[in-house]
């Protein structure tokens, strides 16, 4: 790619970073850029959206403001589905 005057850029692919150099006269500089991870990163979970009652949701943030670390409602939902698995004998993993 020319950039004007006795200056150009030339894309090389490389599998994990994006490397380009620029050259003018006799130099050349070497440019790399790692790709930045977006978003959060891999676990073995699955989003799962539901509706509740205002009824229920308030149940929920009850519970909330009887735990000391104030836990998110999402959080809390998953600490009371835990609970409920674990009365009925029901192991899960974290």
């Amino acid at each position: 790619m020319w950039l004007g005057r006795g200056k150009s850029v030339e894309l090389l692919p490389a599998p994990d970073n994006i490397i380009w150099y620029h050259k003018t006269k006799n130099q050349y500089e070497i440019f790399c850029m790692t790709k930045k991870m977006r978003g959060r990163p891999a676990v073995d979970t699955e989003a799962v959206n539901l509706r509740l009652s205002r009824a229920l949701i308030e149940v929920v943030d009850e519970q909330r403001k009887k735990e000391s670390d104030l836990p998110t409602r999402p959080a809390m939902i998953r600490r009371m589905l835990k609970q409920w698995c674990q009365g009925r004998g029901i192991d899960v993993d974290d």
